[in-house]
């Protein structure tokens, strides 16, 4: 576990400092695995395009990306336009490939009358895949001005995989493939990063996120607070929509589930939405199992399941790490691989 502290540039210079091996090592495995997909005069071409009109989104509404991006530019030794890259690299390749999908992560949500105590547990299991393994940290950052948080990041990348503030405000996320609605915006893993920074509750969240685009990709976003307040927002870049527990229950896979959000998605991914849909229906088959039952022990089995195979909970291929929110005790367990072969450990913010 990393702790940065201080202003948008010192964190930065820490993150430079101590992931000066890994950040051009997690550049050159991005830059090359886009060139050699796409060609390197492609990449360049739109690289060149966009990377200034997202620097110039980045200064106007958030210029404490930027300073950071300096920093760990300064403290890597790494050229500030890599920094830049990596940050956006995402966003690039589903410019470059809108036809591109995501196959992977979990979320789980109990609450009310499903849990033992009432209270609200979240699962997920992030869901990166083998090559990104070992390019993963856990990080408590407290900037100077904002809450102090804790989240998932990648060397050289600035934004949130997932978080807890220290205000009991929490995230998950799940991406979603997306047709129709897809536009120059916000990456979202930097939106969420300035979201744990800035707000307290769910209501906070949900309206930060609601004013802003993102950028390509959509997006299965679990909020929920110390209030107990939960709220899944299914978006895509323009349009939203919002998903509450039933009987207690909430689960989100790879697929927008909502009517008003089912014409975005990309459909001609069969496999994909067949993956999404058993995972999904696993979680709902063992949550009626266990109803009224719901703690850590019974969420950690569930985040462990192996059935369906290939298309798992619990998937050898894909899954890298993997977490148990208590909001309202603003807790959260993390096993830094697999949950069906690692322990989890306790944080408090």
């Amino acid at each position: 576990m990393y702790n940065w502290i201080g202003t948008p540039y010192e964190i930065g210079l820490l993150h430079g400092k101590q992931m000066k091996n890994k950040i051009p090592e997690f550049f050159e495995m991005g830059y090359s695995g886009l060139a050699n997909y796409f060609g390197i005069q492609k990449i360049r071409s739109i690289k060149n395009k966009v990377i200034n009109r997202f620097e110039a989104l980045f200064q106007n509404e958030a210029p404490e990306i930027c300073e950071e991006f300096r920093g760990i530019a300064d403290g890597s030794g790494v050229a500030y336009e890599k920094i830049l890259f990596m940050n956006i690299a995402e966003e690039l390749g589903f410019l470059l490939y809108p036809n591109s999908y995501s196959s992977s992560c979990t979320q789980l949500i109990a609450t009310g009358e499903a849990t033992v105590d009432g209270k609200t547990i979240i699962g997920k299991n992030e869901d990166g895949g083998p090559w990104e393994r070992g390019y993963y940290m856990h990080t408590v950052i407290k900037p100077e001005k904002g809450k102090k948080f804790l989240t998932l990041m990648q060397p050289g990348r600035v934004g949130a995989y997932i978080g807890l503030n220290e205000d009991g405000l929490c995230f998950a996320q799940s991406s979603a493939n997306v047709e129709g609605d897809m536009e120059f915006g916000w990456p979202r893993l930097l939106l969420f990063r300035l979201m744990i920074e800035k707000c307290s509750t769910v209501q906070e969240a949900f309206d930060f996120i609601s004013a802003h685009n993102f950028a390509s990709r959509g997006i299965n976003l679990t909020l929920s607070d110390i209030n107990g307040n939960v709220v899944l927002i299914e978006k895509s870049h323009s349009r939203q929509n919002l998903r509450y527990p039933e009987n207690g229950f909430l689960v989100a896979t790879n697929i927008f589930i909502s009517e008003s959000m089912r014409p975005y998605f990309k459909k001609e991914t069969f496999p994909i939405v067949k993956d999404s849909i058993l995972r999904a229906d696993r979680v709902m088959e063992l949550f009626e199992k266990n109803k009224r039952k719901i703690d850590f022990e019974v969420t950690k089995t569930i985040l462990s399941d192996h059935a369906n195979g290939n298309n798992a909970i619990c998937n050898h291929q894909a899954t890298t790490s993997s977490y148990i929110y208590l909001p309202e005790a603003k807790k959260i367990m993390i096993a830094e691989g697999r949950p069906c072969e690692k322990s989890y450990e306790i944080f408090t913010i």
